[in-house]
């Protein structure tokens, strides 16, 4: 089966990463690495880091985005668990 084929099957739904608008998509990106390197609990040390380690300097507007991505990743790990249970 072809990742096409899976982003398409609604039975795989639930794992489909959300479709990222392309102006955002290098914010993601950045996130996504973010949130693995911090194993789902980012922090202002982490982020810190992070900026430290790629020489990044981000925006007060994209660390707004970045923190309300964490929001929303902590939400649906949340979900996640409580479907589990």
């Amino acid at each position: 089966m072809t990742m096409e084929q899976l982003e398409s099957d609604d039975r795989y739904a639930e794992y489909h990463e959300p479709k990222v608008p392309f102006c955002f998509l290098w914010l993601y990106n950045h996130f996504i690495e973010l949130y693995n390197f911090s194993g789902e609990s980012v922090t202002w040390t982490n982020i810190q880091s992070y900026c430290i380690m790629r020489n990044i300097k981000f925006t007060q507007i994209e660390l707004d985005y970045i923190l309300k991505m964490i929001g929303w990743s902590s939400s649906q790990m949340a979900k996640m668990r409580n479907e589990q249970e």
